[in-house]
């Protein structure tokens, strides 16, 4: 039986809202995957994965790092390219470890 992680997009503003919801900031995860552009500013309290070592073992550690909330968004400096991928490599890995059992 095969899982898919559903993903979509949401804008800034979307997200912003979201954040400022009383309640809902403790279910969602924010996942920033820039690299160098990280330290022009970021969202207060995310997860800083840098795109440039998702795939190697990073994945796995934003997965510990994000086990616990129920939504969980990436996103870059315009959100086009490094953060869709991320959403979607981390989509088709954690669908990759419950087809094989495991808790993701």
């Amino acid at each position: 039986m095969a899982f898919r992680q559903s993903f979509s997009f949401i804008t800034a503003k979307e997200l912003a809202t979201l954040l400022k919801t009383p309640g809902k900031r403790k279910e969602i995860a924010v996942v920033d995957v820039r690299d160098d552009d990280y330290q022009g500013g970021h969202i207060k309290g995310c997860i800083h994965s840098p795109s440039l070592k998702f795939l190697d073992g990073g994945i796995e550690d934003v997965r510990e790092k994000t086990k616990d909330y129920p939504t969980v968004v990436f996103h870059c400096f315009l959100s086009q390219i490094r953060g869709p991928k991320a959403a979607r490599i981390y989509a088709e890995s954690t669908d990759e470890v419950r087809q094989r059992g495991g808790d993701a």
